[in-house]
């Protein structure tokens, strides 16, 4: 269990993440955490304490979170063509890929007869 990311979590853990602007990096750490609870299942209630202020979230949770910074990042980046950098940016929304969903939803196997 852990805490949402930050821009600086986000940095520590991804060396190209240095390049994008700090007010940018947080918007992207916030954009990334809403698409994510969105989709995840949602977690059980949590009352705060003194010694853990913030609900901790499954290290799933927080490892797709990550994993949309970059999607959202690399979309920004990307021309139209699907080449990156360049002198423009175009976005290209994407809904979260499979890698995020089957971290935020594990396949649960099921036993088939047959």
């Amino acid at each position: 269990m852990g805490t949402w990311h930050t821009a600086d979590t986000v940095r520590a853990e991804w060396p190209d993440a240095v390049q994008i602007d700090d007010g940018l990096l947080e918007q992207l750490v916030v954009v990334a955490q809403d698409a994510v609870l969105a989709y995840a299942p949602d977690l059980p209630a949590f009352t705060p304490t003194e010694d853990v202020p913030d609900q901790p979230i499954p290290d799933r949770y927080r490892v797709a979170q990550l994993i949309q910074v970059k999607n959202v990042w690399n979309a920004a980046i990307a021309t139209a063509s699907g080449d990156y950098g360049g002198d423009t940016y175009a976005i290209q929304p994407r809904p979260l890929d499979w890698h995020v969903k089957a971290l935020l939803r594990p396949a649960v196997g099921r036993p088939r007869v047959g």
